[in-house]
């Protein structure tokens, strides 16, 4: 999910030491689809269950490789992270070069900067 705010700017959540899936990478909120879950139905949920932001408009980016993609450029609520992940940050498109990435994060980026 990418979670845009003021200055097109993106929430980025580095993920902790000990996760399966790029351990100590900064990514976006997201995760797997539940049984009986549509993907959007997913995209909000995670995003609730890692940030506790609401997104409660999303729109389809589409597919990055094995990731399905959505845009919230409006959210309500405080950011909270998950024991999931161990630090967060709004990000710029000048700033990204300074921070390690999960794969597809700067393709997802640019997708929903032309869909913003």
């Amino acid at each position: 999910m990418v979670v845009l705010g003021g200055d097109s700017r993106v929430l980025l959540l580095k993920r902790a030491p000990s996760s399966r899936f790029a351990p100590e990478k900064w990514g976006l909120p997201g995760g797997k689809i539940e049984d009986g879950e549509t993907p959007q139905a997913a995209a909000i949920r995670e995003t609730k269950e890692e940030t506790t932001l609401d997104v409660p408009d999303i729109k389809d980016l589409g597919r990055f490789g094995w990731v399905q993609a959505f845009l919230a450029a409006t959210y309500t609520g405080d950011i909270k992270i998950d024991h999931e992940h161990t630090d967060w940050a709004w990000v710029s498109y000048s700033e990204f070069k300074d921070y390690d990435l999960a794969p597809n994060v700067l393709e997802v980026y640019e997708e929903a900067l032309s869909h913003g």
